[in-house]
């Protein structure tokens, strides 16, 4: 239609090009508007009709089309990176931290008992030489699986190996000596699961007694850390995280599992993970 006849123009400007006749369509999915589309003057000096309609807002729905779609993508990315960000933080504080700690109290062990030895010093070396290969996987998304192609039982024996577990601990692992049930992402995960609350128990739990339990129930496969130690509030929230139980937690969520945690003051606790074999 012709602008200045509309009842709200008002004109246009100092130096402003000529305009005669505006087309102007939403740009927008459903409720969402994204803008607007104007067309001004066709270049025969006609006045816009319906067939001229009909294009501009096929174009426009093609327009909203493309911009929902690049937010979606956008959106997307985020979450891919939010997840790539958790995934990673997951990683150090399950496996680089709990790796470093143990390095550590290895090497106080050694200075409060006054036993200095070369190979205690070598494989407090060894085991940074192998953080260092962990960091660089987690960088570049290349770590391949610890645990790849072992026996439950030899994993377990590992996750404690790694722990560099006091003599005034007694650790039992009851698990079978065949390959897991399922895939390896998922038992990295049980042993990374594994290694966290196991973890707890040589730092906080003060016990003398580390059990590590493996039973398989028809389509179930469960996972059991108990001790007699000191245990803790189970309502602490700060706790919980000091812990590391959301990590474990979300591990567990990842791969269709469930974590319980039963507890009491200065009887010990037990961290319990029931994960699907199907």
């Amino acid at each position: 239609s012709e602008m200045q006849k509309h009842p709200r123009s008002v004109g246009f400007p100092e130096h402003h090009p000529k305009m005669t006749n505006l087309l102007g369509v939403p740009i927008q999915t459903g409720a969402q508007l994204f803008g607007m589309l104007y067309l001004c003057d066709r270049v025969d000096g006609l006045p816009f009709d319906e067939q001229d309609q009909w294009w501009v807002e096929a174009l426009a729905g093609y327009a909203a089309l493309a911009i929902a779609g690049a937010q979606l993508s956008a959106q997307h990315q985020r979450l891919t990176l939010l997840e790539e960000r958790e995934r990673v933080g997951m990683e150090l504080h399950d496996g680089v931290i709990q790796s470093l700690y143990a390095i550590g109290m290895h090497l106080q062990l050694m200075r409060l008992s006054n036993n200095i030895t070369e190979s205690g010093v070598d494989d407090s070396i060894h085991s940074l030489d192998q953080v260092i290969e962990d960091i660089r996987g987690y960088i570049l998304n290349l770590k391949t699986s610890t645990y790849h192609q072992k026996t439950i039982q030899a994993c377990l024996q590992e996750v404690i190996a790694r722990l560099y577990v006091p003599e005034t601990l007694s650790v039992q692992i009851d698990a079978p000596d065949r390959l897991p049930p399922f895939s390896a992402p998922v038992f990295e995960a049980v042993c990374q699961i594994a290694q966290e609350a196991a973890s707890n128990v040589v730092r906080h739990a003060n016990a003398t007694t580390l059990k590590i339990q493996t039973t398989q129930k028809e389509s179930m496969f469960t996972l059991s850390v108990s001790d007699n130690g000191t245990g803790f509030d189970p309502d602490d929230a700060d706790l919980h995280e000091g812990l590391g139980l959301r990590n474990i937690q979300q591990r567990a969520r990842i791969h269709g599992g469930k974590i319980t945690v039963q507890t009491i003051p200065h009887q010990g606790t037990t961290v319990t993970l029931k994960i699907p074999l199907s």
